[in-house]
């Protein structure tokens, strides 16, 4: 009879890789709760994967302060991925400043962990997927949350963004879908129940037979080393507004339409180029008239408030446990 470890990996095999595709939109919102608000972000991400190794991210971070927004976007065909860089800090958003060609999406390499949005990111240790990250797991034992019997799992260390963790998966029982999930720096953080970060599952649903939770948050803290109490930096609610199975997309889907002028670094072919058309004026927009304008994430057709993330836009997930993990580092 398959223990619980040979069980998880099964049934979570089964909801990662039994589609064809998965489209999803998540709306976030991120709360400040150690600057009284003065960083409070509305994040509108929206994530396109096929079984073919496609992938398409756009992100919207939009400051409640009502400060110019901050776009990314990364595209990947199944063989190269090409990652774009806006004119955030000249208030463009929507202007193209460069595009990367690269073997690696978003942000994935630098830092170690894999760039999807929450709850999706919780199927995976690093970038390493859950089947595969939990053959060398240990089973501590059982517990529960929103009625559903889940085993724990704990992994690592692991090097996840910038410090090694110990990672404790809970996974619902049935299905092998993570519903909870915290990273620890050392031993006597776990003993005590000082976690670097925790993500929660609020639900648990299910859409074409898979199962994900459609609302969660996610948090950092700032924790005290000797004691067990922590401090909320940050706290994230997320919604998965939208999400389907199996829908056909084109392979121009995975792939960025240049604007003329921008410059194309190829790091793979090791060449810069311009892309080619007729160069539109780059007069910058006044800050009043994005900060009206609505939090964005359109996947394509079918055919400075942003000082406390890196100039090239450090993934949001990443982003907030980077806060949390340094602040506790710097402690230590």
């Amino acid at each position: 009879m398959p223990g619980a470890i040979e069980t998880a990996i099964a049934r979570s095999t089964r909801e990662l890789s039994g589609w064809s595709s998965i489209e999803v939109r998540v709306k976030a919102q991120q709360r400040d709760l150690a600057h009284g608000g003065a960083f409070d972000i509305l994040i509108d991400t929206t994530y396109i994967e096929t079984s073919k190794g496609q992938r398409f991210l756009e992100r919207w971070l939009t400051p409640a302060s009502g400060k110019s927004p901050f776009h990314r976007a990364s595209y990947c065909d199944g063989r190269k991925c090409a990652n774009v860089h806006f004119r955030n800090m000249d208030q463009q958003p929507d202007k193209q400043e460069t595009v990367a060609i690269q073997h690696d999406f978003m942000n994935e390499a630098k830092f170690d962990t894999t760039d999807r949005h929450a709850p999706l990111n919780m199927h995976y240790v690093g970038k390493v997927a859950i089947p595969d990250a939990l053959t060398s797991a240990k089973h501590p034992g059982s517990s529960e949350r929103l009625g559903r019997p889940m085993e724990s799992f704990r992994l690592g260390p692991v090097k996840v963004i910038m410090a090694d963790q110990l990672l404790i998966y809970q996974l619902d029982r049935a299905t092998g879908v993570p519903l909870e999930v915290a990273g620890y720096l050392d031993d006597a953080a776990v003993s005590e129940g000082r976690p670097a970060w925790s993500w929660r599952a609020k639900s648990f649903d299910e859409v074409q037979s898979y199962h994900i939770p459609r609302h969660s948050e996610q948090i950092p803290y700032l924790g005290s080393v000797a004691g067990s109490t922590t401090k909320v930096v940050y706290r994230q609610e997320i919604e998965v507004e939208s999400i389907a199975f199996d829908v056909g997309r084109p392979a121009a889907t995975f792939w960025p339409k240049m604007q003329p002028g921008v410059d194309v670094i190829d790091e793979i072919a090791k060449t810069i180029k311009k892309a080619p058309g007729k160069v539109a004026s780059t007069a910058p927009v006044p800050t009043a008239a994005v900060a009206v304008a609505p939090i964005r994430a359109q996947a394509p057709e079918a055919g400075g408030w942003a000082s406390w993330l890196p100039a090239d836009g450090l993934g949001v997930g990443a982003a907030i446990l980077a806060v949390g993990i340094v602040l506790w580092v710097r402690r230590r």
